[in-house]
Parts: structure tokens; C-alpha cells; sequence
């Protein structure tokens, strides 16, 4: 989904900002705008919406929609937390002319993570190479072998999506 916004700038003039919204991942919103990608927990997505709205109607309870909302959005939060936790251990370090995608800026609480923004691969991972490489800088065997795993930055490999959670046995609080 591309969209386009206008706004003035000092001197009057109008400056044209495209950006692009990927919408596909469980628990986080991606928009890319000219240099940088954005991403943040979903806050309401509308596939979920609809999902949950149907469900809480057959259950009866609004409270149940709110616990999916709130697990889904406490996961993005962890899932960008988690980026920015690696990005500290680990910064540009390279493994096989792989890198983690650099994080320009974060908010608190993992609400809103800016990145570097990557070219996309265009082509599956070579395995063993570059899929070992993404093994051992996101810290586990997690989406490693999907293209839109990687990207591309000044003709290198870099991992964007290094994010990851597991909730402990009994629950998210």
C-alpha cells in the first residue's frame, strides 16, 4: 500500500513524501519513507479487528478481544525491544558478509524502532551460508530461510527482521 502526503515546507514550498506500509508481519507495522523504515506495534489491524470483533461476538465478551489486542501489541513491543537489544550486543558486526540492519533511532518500550532502510534480496538466502550467518546474529533458527528476511544495503546482505519473543509457560502479564 503506497500513499502520498504533502507538506509546506519553511520557505513555502511543498515537499512530495512517499512512503509504502508493510502490513504483513503477526505483530509489527512497517512503513518505509525515503531512507528509513519504521516499525512499530500494531495498534488496531483490521484483518485482526474483524477476526476478533467475530469472535468476541460468539463468545460474548469484550473482554476477550481486549486480551487478543493486548497480546498482540505486547508482542510487537517485545519483538522491537528484542531488535534493539541485538543491535547493542551485537552493532555491524559481520558473519559471512551478513549484517543486522542498523538502528538509527527507538522510542522506549519498543513503540517505535527506526532502521537503515534495505533494498529487498530479490532472491531465496543461500543455505548454508547466509542462512547460518542470520541464525547466529538474530540469537536463533527464526524466519531464516525467508527472503523478506534479508535485504540489501550499499550491496550488502543485512538481516531487517531480527526481532523475537517467546512469552514465558503461564501467559503474557
Amino acid at each position: 500500500m503506497a500513499a502520498l502526503s504533502a507538506c509546506r515546507s519553511n520557505w513555502g514550498s511543498v515537499v512530495r513524501m512517499t512512503w509504502t506500509t508493510n502490513t504483513s508481519g503477526a505483530y509489527r507495522c512497517v512503513r518505509l519513507i525515503d531512507g528509513i523504515a519504521l516499525k512499530a506495534p500494531y495498534l488496531l489491524k483490521y484483518s485482526d479487528l474483524n477476526f476478533h470483533a467475530g469472535r468476541a461476538r460468539k463468545i460474548g465478551s469484550l473482554s476477550c478481544w481486549l486480551k487478543g489486542w493486548w497480546d498482540r501489541f505486547y508482542r510487537g513491543l517485545k519483538h522491537n525491544q528484542q531488535e534493539v537489544r541485538r543491535w547493542r550486543e551485537l552493532g555491524a558486526r559481520e558473519i559471512d558478509g551478513v549484517s543486522l540492519c542498523p538502528i538509527r533511532f527507538h522510542l522506549p518500550l519498543g513503540l517505535l524502532v527506526v532502521m537503515a532502510r534495505a533494498l529487498p534480496l530479490g532472491r531465496p538466502p543461500t543455505f548454508p551460508k547466509e542462512d547460518q550467518a542470520a541464525f547466529h546474529l538474530i540469537g536463533r533458527w527464526q524466519d531464516t530461510g525467508k527472503e523478506d528476511t534479508f535485504g540489501i544495503i550499499n550491496g550488502k546482505v543485512v538481516v531487517v527482521d531480527y526481532g523475537w519473543w517467546v512469552p514465558k509457560p503461564g501467559g503474557i502479564p
